[in-house]
C-alpha cells in the first residue's frame, strides 16, 4: 500500500494518559503543521517505555491476529522531544502497518544507537508493501497510493508527510524502503537532544 501512513481514523482506542487519545494527536498533527508550522513542547523522554506502550494490544482494534515486538538495543533510553508529536507519528506507524497487511501482521521495532548522538528506530512489518512507482511519491502531501479505491480503508494518505515534518522538526531524518508483497520497514533517526530547526518554531 503505497503511501499508507493516513492520519484518518486509528484503530486504536487508549484510555490512559500514555496513549493520551491517537485520535486528538492525529487531529493536532494533521492542525499543527498544516496551517500552523509545529510548535514543539521539547521535554526529557524515556524512548523506550513510549515505544513499548505501542505493544499493548487492548489499544488496537484490529480484526486480525498482530505481534508487536520490540528489541530495545541502547543502554540508554532518554532522548529529548514532543512526546505528543512523536507519539502520534508511531502511532500512526502501527496503525496503518495493521491496516494494510493481511490476516496476521507481525511488527518489529526495533531502537538502536548508530553513534553517542543519534539513535535510530526501525519499524518493519510483513504487509502489502509499496510498488516501486509510488515508494517515490510516498512523502508528497495528499499522495494516495495503490489501495485508494479500497473503501474499506480509511485515512487520508497524508501520513507520512507529517510523519516527516515531525522528525524534520526534531533535527532528524525518515526514510522508507518496501517492496509489493514483501512489507515495508521505515527508518527514524533521531538525535538524541532535539536539534529544533527555527523554521519550525514560532
Amino acid at each position: 500500500s503505497p503511501c499508507r501512513y493516513g492520519l484518518g481514523e486509528p484503530e486504536h482506542h487508549s484510555h490512559d494518559e500514555d496513549g493520551d487519545d491517537a485520535l486528538l494527536h492525529n487531529r493536532m498533527l494533521l492542525q499543527s503543521t498544516d496551517a500552523h508550522g509545529l510548535r514543539l513542547n521539547i521535554k526529557d523522554i524515556n524512548l523506550q517505555e513510549m515505544l513499548e506502550t505501542l505493544q499493548q494490544k487492548d489499544h488496537w482494534s484490529a480484526n486480525k491476529l498482530f505481534d508487536i515486538q520490540i528489541d530495545f538495543q541502547s543502554d540508554d533510553p532518554m532522548i529529548t522531544g514532543d512526546r505528543h508529536f512523536l507519539l502520534a507519528v508511531f502511532q500512526n506507524f502501527i496503525d496503518n502497518a495493521l491496516k494494510y497487511s493481511g490476516d496476521q501482521v507481525t511488527i518489529h521495532i526495533t531502537c538502536t544507537e548508530p553513534d553517542a548522538r543519534h539513535v535510530q528506530i526501525k519499524i518493519e512489518d510483513n504487509g502489502f508493501g509499496i510498488s516501486s512507482k509510488n515508494l517515490q511519491h510516498v512523502f508528497e502531501r495528499y499522495h494516495r497510493g495503490d489501495h485508494q479505491e479500497n473503501k474499506e480503508i480509511k485515512g487520508h494518505g497524508q501520513g507520512l508527510h507529517y510523519a516527516r515534518t515531525v522528525i524534520l522538526a526534531h533535527g532528524g531524518t525518515i526514510n522508507i524502503e518496501s517492496e509489493e508483497g514483501k512489507g515495508t520497514a521505515i527508518l527514524v533517526n533521531l538525535p538524541r537532544r532535539a536539534n529544533v530547526k527555527n523554521k519550525y518554531e514560532h
